[in-house]
């Protein structure tokens, strides 16, 4: 159910077999799979098979998953963790590569992500969690106008088998209709 997205500088798109160099490219950084419950790809294969993944996740109606395109590249991606139809809500996750880390792209892609789910799917609820040890996603959130809602102890298992507090973040449909000023994304090109 990934629908194309634009935004003023991104296109936000389903994944193809063609983005597996461009998603190495960042895959392979430690710098983004940091806090990612991946390691970073040792190998294209490894990419491939990833990428693989994400691309059978389009046939799920439940599931939405963007690759960010800049540029004619793709550099990162933003997706659902869950969808709650009935309660007309969703948790988002994204990443970027560390190339294009500062420059506004994943404050663009979420708000274009969040006018999709509240104004084309009339969502009422927004979430995103992250790690204390990474700010730098706090920012992006609440660059997006999502409020600080809660500390959720020792919620992510962490690739060293220990475990780290989750910071939930929301929006909600009404929040968002204040912030944005309008639709900041289009479904067209």
């Amino acid at each position: 159910m990934t629908e194309p997205l634009y935004t003023p500088r991104l296109a936000l798109r389903a994944f193809t077999e063609a983005d597996a160099e461009d998603i190495f490219a960042w895959a392979s950084d430690e710098r983004v799979t940091k806090f990612l419950s991946f390691m970073p790809h040792e190998s294209i294969g490894a990419t491939k098979e990833a990428l693989a993944g994400w691309i059978g996740e389009h046939a799920n109606e439940d599931h939405y998953s963007w690759a960010i395109e800049f540029g004619g590249r793709v550099i990162g991606r933003i997706y659902t963790n869950y969808v709650s139809r009935r309660h007309r809500r969703c948790e988002l996750g994204y990443y970027i590569g560390y190339d294009y880390w500062n420059l506004g792209l994943m404050s663009e892609a979420l708000l274009g992500v969040l006018a999709y789910f509240f104004n084309q799917l009339d969502f009422n609820r927004v979430e995103a969690i992250y790690e204390p040890g990474n700010p730098a996603s706090g920012r992006v959130m609440e660059k997006c106008g999502m409020k600080y809602e809660g500390t959720l102890r020792q919620f992510f298992l962490c690739r060293d088998g220990t475990y780290e507090d989750g910071l939930l973040y929301a929006i909600l449909k009404e929040e968002f209709i204040d912030i944005s000023g309008g639709t900041p994304c289009s479904t067209s090109a």
